[in-house]
């Protein structure tokens, strides 16, 4: 049994700097699936990571 974490990052401006999706994978890598199946951790299914910080990329300037 394991869990995903998805991180719907899309179109953020802090995309390439953020860490956030990589501490919550390692906690889920690090305490979940560290359980042996059936002590503790029975199930499984992912996590979604939803940014409550988002900011848009800004739009790519076009020549007229």
């Amino acid at each position: 049994m394991s869990y995903s974490v998805f991180t719907p990052c899309g179109t953020c401006d802090k995309k390439r700097q953020c860490t956030d999706g990589v501490v919550v994978s390692g906690a889920v890598q690090g305490i979940i699936h560290q359980m042996p199946y059936g002590v503790g951790h029975l199930g499984c299914g992912s996590v979604e990571l939803k940014c409550q910080n988002f900011t848009p990329a800004p739009e790519p300037e076009t020549q007229a």
